[in-house]
């Protein structure tokens, strides 16, 4: 997603890193499942000590690029495919402070207002100096 539009007329603008409007979030009824890839990367590790990992990876990615890829970038691609199927992104609106919340990973969004100015920029890292 690179833009979403507000009720309010506001674009909502996603092209960069570190955005303090935004959240990812995974539901209740799938954090355990979201964890799982801990099982996975336990079997990739076994297929490297068994030098099978070639096999492993062409049979879980279904393809041989990641031959020629290093361990790490295997492990983290494992940890993105979990990532990509069960968080979702949540933005807040910077003009009237509505939340806006992906249906599960469809990008489809619903939006929810905030009940009062106390709840603008709530996604934004709080420094023990601001608590």
């Amino acid at each position: 997603m690179s833009k979403l539009g507000c009720v309010c007329g506001n674009t909502i603008v996603d092209q960069c890193d570190n955005l303090d409007n935004k959240a990812y979030f995974i539901r209740d009824q799938d954090y355990e499942k979201s964890e799982n890839y801990t099982e996975d990367i336990e079997s990739f590790i076994n297929a490297v000590k068994n030098d099978s990992r070639d096999k492993w990876t062409e049979k879980y990615f279904g393809s041989e690029v990641y031959k020629n890829l290093s361990n790490s970038t295997v492990i983290q691609d494992i940890i993105s495919r979990y990532k990509l199927k069960y968080e979702s992104t949540m933005y807040q609106c910077k003009n009237c402070g509505r939340v806006k919340i992906e249906k599960g990973t469809t990008n489809i969004f619903t939006s929810f207002e905030t009940e009062n100015d106390q709840s603008m920029d709530i996604f934004k890292v709080v420094t023990e100096n601001e608590s």
